[in-house]
């Protein structure tokens, strides 16, 4: 113990952690030390600073925990979804639409469940970190609708791998990112921005809940923690926008399967859907056995005793639970983006013009039309008849005046 005292000048080379337990394990350490009371605040200070930095910094040993909150929301309804909904399933033609956009009702229905999330954040006392989407347009468009408020302060969008939805053709590939961008601005609050790097680092990944959470542990996560100056046992919110069969089939499925739609709806969340999942994500303390080894040890788990919780319901399509036909469609709610998409790929596009409240109005309007028509000939033929009578009239008065001459 002596020697190690001996080289007690050293210990700015070992770990803080280390160097706490030492002390508290070898009194030797304190007899044998003392450096002046203004070295032994200055070291205080630095080893706190080491211990409180620990992994945010350069990876060092203490343990430190923090809570992570994931906000998890199916996008909104999109244009294949307006096909689907209401033409047919198996109208295929929707497949083809390229990267498609929401539809009318999608992007309204993401500004309610955004006022939703907000009434929830508040009553918590929670505020949003960060916002992720999944690489698809549908998705990135729910995001910056629903949290537009956090896009109002420049807000960064972090487009993620692992989080697509599980299904192939041109209707589930993403657009260039270019093209994203542009078609992002016509519809999405000014002053966002995209960040496509986690997509770059793993690009063309399949849907998988326990890799992204690898990705946020491990990478996504400690650099947030340092960009926000994070301390040990803060709250990280984190939003993220993506798709139904994502949802049921993963880890969010298995915990919130019974806030999600009956059978009949396959039972998957209903679109602009939200539920909160809560986590822990901590920093283990590393062996002293590790050596140089300064690597993080980070792990995101499942925080014990907590459950899925319903931030927003989302849209239904239909008027009740147990209906089996589609609530009325509008044209606003097609949305003036998936007219001509729906136009030039859907089989079943003129039946859906024909499912819309505007064709009833329409054909009312034909109806009416048609009695205003008889109304006038009516009209024309009443006024006929009266001039008729009206012409009998006078010729017979014009008889009595002649016979009495």
């Amino acid at each position: 113990m002596l020697a190690w005292c001996a080289r007690g000048r050293l210990l700015v080379a070992l770990s803080a952690a280390a160097f706490l337990n030492r002390v508290v394990e070898d009194p030797c350490s304190v007899v044998c030390w003392r450096p002046s009371a203004h070295k032994a605040g200055r070291i205080t200070n630095d080893v706190s600073t080491l211990v409180a930095n620990a992994s945010v910094g350069a990876g060092a040993a203490a343990e430190e925990s923090y809570e992570v909150h994931f906000l998890i929301g199916r996008h909104g309804l999109s244009c294949t979804n307006v096909v689907e909904k209401w033409v047919h399933k198996w109208d295929a033609g929707r497949g083809r639409i390229l990267d498609p956009f929401l539809a009318g009702a999608g992007e309204s229905g993401s500004r309610e469940s955004g006022e939703r999330v907000e009434a929830w954040l508040s009553e918590k006392g929670f505020t949003l970190d960060a916002v992720l989407a999944s690489e698809l347009l549908r998705a990135q468009e729910t995001a910056l609708l629903t949290y537009s408020r956090y896009f109002e302060q420049e807000g960064t969008l972090y487009v993620m791998p692992y989080v697509r939805e599980d299904a192939s053709g041109p209707s589930n590939s993403a657009k260039e990112q270019a093209d994203q961008v542009a078609d992002l601005a016509k519809v999405a609050p000014g002053g966002f921005h995209m960040n496509y790097e986690w997509v770059h680092l793993l690009p063309q990944t399949k849907p998988n809940w326990p890799e992204f959470l690898k990705v946020m542990e491990r990478g996504f996560l400690p650099d947030l923690l340092r960009r926000l100056g994070k301390q040990p046992r803060d709250r990280i919110v984190i939003a993220l926008a993506t798709h139904s069969l994502f949802m049921r089939d993963s880890e969010v499925g298995k915990e919130c399967k019974s806030l999600f739609g009956p059978v009949g709806d396959e039972g998957k969340p209903q679109n602009n859907q939200v539920v909160h999942l809560e986590y822990k994500l901590r920093a283990a303390a590393r062996s002293e056995h590790d050596g140089g080894d300064v690597t993080p040890n980070w792990k995101l788990f499942r925080s014990m005793g907590t459950t899925c919780e319903e931030v927003a319901h989302g849209s239904s399509t239909k008027p009740c639970p147990t209906c089996e036909v589609r609530a009325d469609l509008c044209l606003g709610d097609i949305g003036q983006h998936c007219f001509g998409p729906i136009k030039d790929y859907a089989w079943g596009q003129g039946w859906l013009w024909g499912r819309t409240v505007e064709r009833e109005i329409v054909e009312l309007a034909k109806t009416l039309a048609g009695y205003i028509e008889k109304k006038s000939q009516l009209t024309l033929e009443v006024t006929a008849v009266a001039r008729r009578r009206e012409l009998e009239g006078s010729l017979h008065r014009l008889h009595m005046l002649v016979n009495t001459m």
